[in-house]
C-alpha cells in the first residue's frame, strides 16, 4: 500500500475542508467515477504537487511524465489506465494553473498527513524533478517552498535533497577537482 494510498483513510480535520476543491480534484472526480471525494482530494493534492514541480522550469518533460505515471501507480495505488488519466489531467491542468493551487495541495495534505507522509511526498517531488537527470534551479526552489508548505523545516529539506545532490544542475556545474 502506498503513502498516499494510507492518506485516504484519514479523516479531513481543516475547516471547510469539503468546500475547497480544487480544479484537479474536479476533473480526478469526474473522469475517474465513483472515486470518493476523500480519496480524490488527496490523490488531487498529491498529484497537483507532482505536476507543478515537473512545470516549475516550464516545461515538463516526457521524463518526468512517465515517472509522475510511475508515482502515481506506486504511491497513489491507482492502476495503468487511471494513472495514466491522472497524468493527462495534471498535464492539462498545471500549464492553466501556474501553481495558482498549491496552497490548496499543501494545506490538505499538512492538515492531514503525518510528517513521515509529508516527507514521502516530498521525495516524490525530487524523483519527478530528478526523472530527466537534472534538478533545475527553479525545481529545486519549487520544492523547497512546497516543503515550508507541507511544514517541513528547511533541516528536513535539506537532507532530503542531498539524496538526490547528483542530479542538482547547480552542483553539475562545479568544476571537477
Amino acid at each position: 500500500m502506498g503513502f498516499i494510498e494510507r492518506l485516504f483513510g484519514v479523516k479531513a480535520t481543516e475547516p471547510g475542508a469539503a468546500a475547497a476543491r480544487s480544479s484537479i480534484q474536479q476533473q480526478i472526480e469526474s473522469r475517474l467515477q465513483g472515486m470518493p471525494e476523500q480519496r480524490a482530494r488527496f490523490l488531487a493534492a498529491f498529484a497537483g504537487l507532482l505536476g507543478r514541480v515537473a512545470d516549475a522550469d516550464l516545461e515538463m518533460s516526457p521524463e518526468e511524465m512517465e515517472r509522475i505515471r510511475q508515482v502515481l501507480r506506486e504511491h497513489g495505488g491507482l492502476d495503468e489506465p487511471d494513472a495514466d488519466l491522472v497524468a493527462d489531467v495534471i498535464h492539462e491542468q498545471t500549464k492553466t494553473l501556474l501553481g495558482l493551487e498549491n496552497h490548496i495541495y499543501t494545506r490538505v495534505l499538512r492538515n492531514n498527513a503525518a510528517r513521515e507522509q509529508r516527507f514521502d511526498v516530498l521525495r516524490a517531488l525530487f524523483s519527478v524533478a530528478a526523472a530527466d537527470d537534472n534538478i533545475s534551479t527553479i525545481e529545486d526552489e519549487e520544492i523547497r517552498v512546497i516543503a515550508k508548505g507541507l511544514g517541513l523545516s528547511h533541516e528536513e529539506f535539506v537532507a532530503l535533497r542531498s539524496e538526490f545532490a547528483e542530479k542538482m544542475s547547480v552542483l553539475k556545474q562545479l568544476p571537477k577537482r
